[in-house]
């Protein structure tokens, strides 16, 4: 008689259950202090990505510095450049849960020098900006949202009119410089003028030329200021320039109507 020995083979699928969780992009932050390439990360900010349409409240969140998930991390976490490593656990059973990993960017902060040359009684003042990022940036004035862009290396400000001011560098991935201060100071002994009003006169026959002493607005452009003497001209850039005055302005024929003089107010002690 055959006797048979039959082996059953019982074989089990073993499955790993998916949450379901997304694969988040990478988290941005811009650096703490400049140059550092230090950054910190609040890491949660990315769990609306992770958990998409899913209840954040049905699961847990762990957060590792090392892909075999050893080493676990908090939030806010400092960095650089890296990969961090995120286990989702399903909290009704533990059992199932689902990996994925998260890349940080460290975002250079602004390190912007910024020199400022004051006004002297025949120089304008000016504020130059260096070290700018590459790319475009913004330029943010006394913390106004009225932003200025550029894309220069190097920036200039010319003619700032004495007061106190702020300035403040924007990066095109959104990083902010820190706040500069800068404070623009008057040269003492620069004379204080007022735009005079218009000086005019009537003629028989009339062809639109007559002789005027321009001196006779004196009073209306430097008051009661001592020690000043006004020089004319017929042009913005002679005026500027000090070049070309008009040589005897009490006996001024113009040469158009109506003509526009500027006047140089000079402190005759610091000329």
């Amino acid at each position: 008689m055959k006797k048979y020995l039959y082996l059953f083979l019982f074989l089990s699928n073993i499955v790993c259950a998916q949450i379901g969780i997304n694969n988040p992009t990478p988290y941005a932050v811009c650096e703490t202090v400049p140059s550092s390439n230090q950054a910190l990360f609040y890491l949660p900010y990315k769990n609306y990505e992770i958990f998409g349409a899913l209840d954040y409240n049905n699961y847990t969140i762990e957060y590792y510095s090392d892909p075999a998930m050893t080493v676990q991390i908090s939030t806010p976490y400092s960095s650089s450049n890296t990969t961090i490593y995120i286990k989702v656990i399903d909290n009704s059973n533990p059992t199932i849960f689902q990996n994925t990993s998260l890349d940080l960017i460290v975002s250079p902060k602004p390190d912007v020098l910024v020199t400022v040359t004051q006004p002297t009684c025949n120089s304008e003042s000016n504020i130059l900006f260096t070290n700018l990022p590459a790319g475009n940036w913004l330029l943010k004035v006394n913390g106004s949202n009225s932003l200025q862009s550029y894309n220069t290396t190097t920036h200039t400000i010319s003619n700032v009119t004495p007061g106190s001011y702020t300035y403040q560098i924007i990066s095109s991935s959104n990083c902010y410089s820190d706040i500069y201060p800068v404070t623009i100071t008057a040269p003492i002994g620069v004379p204080t003028v007022s735009l005079a009003p218009e000086l005019h006169d009537y003629e028989n026959p009339f062809d639109g030329l007559m002789i005027f002493d321009l001196t006779l607005q004196q009073n209306s452009i430097i008051g009661t200021q001592t020690g000043v003497n006004l020089i004319y001209y017929t042009s913005n850039v002679d005026a500027q320039n000090n070049t070309n005055p008009i040589i005897d302005p009490t006996n001024f024929q113009n040469t158009s109507n109506p003509q526009t003089i500027w006047v140089r107010a000079v402190n005759a002690s610091t000329n």
